[in-house]
């Protein structure tokens, strides 16, 4: 059982408690039945210079309950971790961009819109 971790944040330290707890009762599917010490998580996880060469993706997004998002973020070390979205914006803003283009959805403007925009 591997958890998602709580990355720091001093802005919402509130906020950050309350995904600690919600994502600690959330399993994950792996065949791991012993979960990443939390103190061992934050501690690499602050030590990580260069996030978008160590993450390795970035999971899903969760609406926060204050502007911003809670990232799940998957760890090429196998490590799983959460964290406030600006952090992640400043510090693997590469795997954000990835993680946004991946969702992305184009569709063709119709002459009459464009139109519709001009006029």
């Amino acid at each position: 059982m591997l958890i998602y971790i709580i990355g720091f944040c001093r802005e919402w330290p509130w906020l950050l408690t309350d995904a600690k707890e919600k994502t600690y009762q959330t399993l994950n599917n792996s065949t791991d039945n012993s979960p990443v010490p939390y103190a061992k998580v934050i501690e690499y996880t602050s030590q990580v210079k260069n996030w978008d060469e160590e993450v390795s993706c970035i999971r899903y997004l969760e609406k926060a309950s204050i502007p911003g998002y809670i990232v799940y973020v998957d760890w090429k070390n196998g490590y799983k971790s959460t964290h406030h979205s600006s952090e992640v914006y400043a510090k693997c803003p590469q795997k954000m961009i990835e993680f946004y283009e991946k969702y992305l959805v184009f569709t063709d403007i119709l002459k009459e819109e464009i139109i519709d925009i001009v006029a």
